[in-house]
Protein backbone atom coordinates (compact mmCIF):
# COMPACT_ATOMS: atom_id res chain seq x y z
CA UNK A 1 0.00 0.00 0.00
CA UNK A 2 1.29 3.39 -0.96
CA UNK A 3 -0.30 6.39 0.33
CA UNK A 4 0.53 10.12 1.15
CA UNK A 5 -1.71 10.36 4.48
CA UNK A 6 -2.64 7.21 5.59
CA UNK A 7 -0.06 5.52 8.52
CA UNK A 8 -0.93 2.17 9.41
CA UNK A 9 -3.44 -0.78 7.58
CA UNK A 10 -4.50 -3.74 8.88
CA UNK A 11 -4.51 -5.98 5.61
CA UNK A 12 -2.47 -8.88 5.53
CA UNK A 13 0.09 -9.82 3.22
CA UNK A 14 0.19 -6.77 2.05
CA UNK A 15 3.30 -3.84 2.57
CA UNK A 16 2.83 -0.26 3.51
CA UNK A 17 5.18 2.32 1.47
CA UNK A 18 5.99 5.41 3.09
CA UNK A 19 8.83 7.71 2.82
CA UNK A 20 10.91 7.45 -0.46
CA UNK A 21 7.81 4.37 -2.39
CA UNK A 22 10.49 4.39 -5.74
CA UNK A 23 13.36 3.12 -3.52
CA UNK A 24 11.24 0.88 -1.52
CA UNK A 25 9.72 -0.47 -4.86
CA UNK A 26 12.82 -1.39 -6.36
CA UNK A 27 13.67 -3.44 -3.34
CA UNK A 28 10.69 -5.16 -3.47
CA UNK A 29 11.16 -5.87 -7.09
CA UNK A 30 14.09 -7.38 -6.41
CA UNK A 31 12.68 -10.47 -3.53
CA UNK A 32 10.68 -13.29 -4.52
CA UNK A 33 7.62 -12.57 -4.10
CA UNK A 34 3.72 -12.25 -6.16
CA UNK A 35 3.33 -9.74 -8.66
CA UNK A 36 2.77 -6.37 -7.78
CA UNK A 37 -0.09 -4.46 -8.99
CA UNK A 38 -1.67 -0.67 -8.86
CA UNK A 39 -5.29 -0.11 -9.45
CA UNK A 40 -7.10 3.26 -9.55
CA UNK A 41 -3.78 5.53 -9.06
CA UNK A 42 -2.50 7.70 -11.57
CA UNK A 43 -0.32 9.44 -8.97
CA UNK A 44 1.63 6.00 -8.13
CA UNK A 45 1.31 5.17 -12.05
CA UNK A 46 3.25 8.27 -13.10
CA UNK A 47 6.11 7.53 -10.86
CA UNK A 48 6.28 4.04 -11.85
CA UNK A 49 6.43 4.54 -15.16
CA UNK A 50 8.90 7.77 -14.79
CA UNK A 51 11.17 5.81 -12.86
CA UNK A 52 10.91 2.70 -15.42
CA UNK A 53 9.56 -0.07 -12.91
CA UNK A 54 6.37 -0.95 -14.94
CA UNK A 55 7.10 -4.57 -16.00
CA UNK A 56 3.31 -4.88 -17.51
CA UNK A 57 0.58 -2.69 -18.28
CA UNK A 58 -2.85 -3.83 -18.38
CA UNK A 59 -5.28 -1.11 -19.36
CA UNK A 60 -9.36 -0.69 -19.06
CA UNK A 61 -10.05 2.30 -21.58
CA UNK A 62 -13.24 4.13 -21.13
CA UNK A 63 -12.57 7.11 -23.39
CA UNK A 64 -14.52 10.59 -23.03
CA UNK A 65 -14.38 13.57 -25.46
CA UNK A 66 -15.22 15.72 -22.85
CA UNK A 67 -12.80 17.96 -21.09
CA UNK A 68 -8.91 18.42 -20.78
CA UNK A 69 -8.52 15.19 -17.83
CA UNK A 70 -5.48 13.65 -16.83
CA UNK A 71 -3.05 11.94 -19.38
CA UNK A 72 -1.51 8.79 -18.14
CA UNK A 73 1.52 9.25 -20.31
CA UNK A 74 2.21 12.47 -19.20
CA UNK A 75 5.67 14.19 -19.34
CA UNK A 76 7.92 12.50 -17.78
CA UNK A 77 7.31 9.02 -18.95
CA UNK A 78 9.66 6.98 -20.36
CA UNK A 79 8.90 5.33 -23.63
CA UNK A 80 9.05 1.18 -23.31
CA UNK A 81 9.03 -1.62 -25.56
CA UNK A 82 5.17 -2.85 -24.04
CA UNK A 83 3.87 -5.23 -26.75
CA UNK A 84 0.05 -5.83 -27.09
CA UNK A 85 -1.56 -9.18 -26.51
Amino acid sequence: MASNTVTKHGWKKSVFLNGNVVEKIKELKKENGPDMQVHGSGMLIQTLLKNDLVDELWLKIFPITLGSGKRLFADGAIPAAFKLS
